[in-house]
């Protein structure tokens, strides 16, 4: 929430910087607060919205400087922010843009030098001395591939025409307007980005968040810049435009309302997460988040990613079955009834595989199941625990 807040905080900044509008400052921060996605963001355990925050914050001083040398003060951040998730390159990118379009080829040398530069001493402390021993460039890199499809791609563009292209279209009048080219190669690497990578496996409506980042400063700007004007009614009109958009989005059931029942629901899985018995033991589950709010150790923070990875032979698929038949986990807790053969058939869950589903059955057994809260309401969790091991 505090990530949130701070992007909140940066996009009216922005347009300040834009505008020099205190109005279009606080229309800018509170458009974008007013998001769903970016709620939806705001209150769950992934690192997309700090990660957002880095990137963010090193834009705006990028914006700042953007006529100077001192733009390259910002590539710290921007490094900071694609080591925390290395989906947000479309800031540096668009930096890097706009100083050749501007054919300051110097300073866009400098700048990309030292993000490469940077980049790599980074990756060098990460390796040996934050996680030595560790696979952290297979991580980073391989992570990311997994299966690409045209059907995902086209449902979320499909959705981002329902839910933000009105908004987009705003965006585009006031860059028309106001012939602001950094903000413009920032809302086009923006989307490109995006688009490119939310026809991957585990992607969701939640990767246009950079783009709402960009679009709110811009509308706070053009609605400003039109009450300037005392042209009422077309600020009359963009007003209803984003309204409409905001109306849209929190109808379009990608990231449902939370209700009462969600909380009963999750309070009932972390007290039984909590027992003594599972205290610091690692845990296995589809949402990290559940089982690292318990206290418990995540050796897999992401069991949706690395299950793709394991069956495109990108890690190892004994390391995970020998922990199983060990019996090293504490606990594996999954939306998946792994007692049934259909669990490997169903391509919308995890990439289960028969030989990792009968580890688990064959070396756990099923302690307990649970109504699962958010966004996995319709669905159960079931609790798994080594043989032996129930009281």
């Amino acid at each position: 929430m505090g990530a949130a807040l701070g992007c909140a905080l940066i996009c009216g900044l922005l347009a300040w910087e834009m505008s020099g509008s205190g109005l279009a400052s606080l229309l800018g921060a509170a458009l974008f607060l007013a998001f769903r996605l970016v709620s939806a963001l705001a209150v769950t355990c992934r690192c997309d919205m700090t990660a957002l925050f880095l990137s963010a914050c090193a834009f705006l001083v990028a914006y700042r400087f953007r006529f100077d040398r001192r733009i390259l003060w910002a590539c710290p951040l921007f490094l900071l922010a694609v080591f925390y998730k290395q989906q947000f390159v479309a800031a540096p990118a668009a930096v890097l843009t706009f100083l050749l379009v501007r054919r300051c080829f110097r300073t866009a040398a400098a700048f990309a030098v030292a993000c490469v530069l940077g980049g790599l001493a980074l990756l060098l402390f990460l390796q040996k001395v934050v996680f030595p021993g560790q696979a952290l460039v297979l991580h980073m890199v391989g992570y990311n591939l997994l299966p690409f499809s045209w059907h995902r791609l086209g449902f979320f563009l499909l959705i981002f025409g329902i839910t933000l292209l009105p908004a987009m279209l705003g965006a585009l009048e006031s860059l028309r307007r106001n012939r602001d080219a950094l903000m413009a190669c920032y809302l086009a690497w923006a989307f490109a980005v995006a688009a490119a990578t939310i026809g991957k496996e585990g992607s969701s409506i939640t990767y246009f968040v950079e783009v709402v980042f960009v679009l709110c400063p811009l509308l706070a700007v053009l609605l400003v810049a039109h009450t300037r004007a005392g042209d009422i009614f077309r600020a009359f009109e963009l007003l209803a435009l984003v309204v409409i958009t905001l109306f849209v989005s929190d109808r379009v059931v990608l990231c449902p309302k939370a209700e009462a029942a969600d909380f009963s629901n999750d309070a009932a899985i972390q007290e039984y997460l909590r027992r003594p018995v599972l205290a610091g033991q690692p845990a296995l589950s589809d949402y990290g988040g559940d089982v690292a709010r318990a206290g418990l150790a995540t050796p897999i923070s992401d069991l949706y990613q690395y299950s793709w990875l394991r069956c495109q032979g990108r890690i190892p698929s004994s390391d995970l079955l020998s922990q199983i038949q060990r019996r090293r986990l504490g606990i594996i807790l999954v939306r998946t009834d792994l007692a049934s053969a259909e669990a490997t058939r169903n391509s919308e869950d995890l990439c289960w595989t028969e030989d990792l589903r009968r580890a688990i059955t064959e070396n756990y057994c099923l302690d307990a199941t649970f109504r699962a809260p958010l966004p996995d309401r319709k669905r159960s969790y079931y609790a798994w625990v080594p043989r032996g091991a129930q009281p």
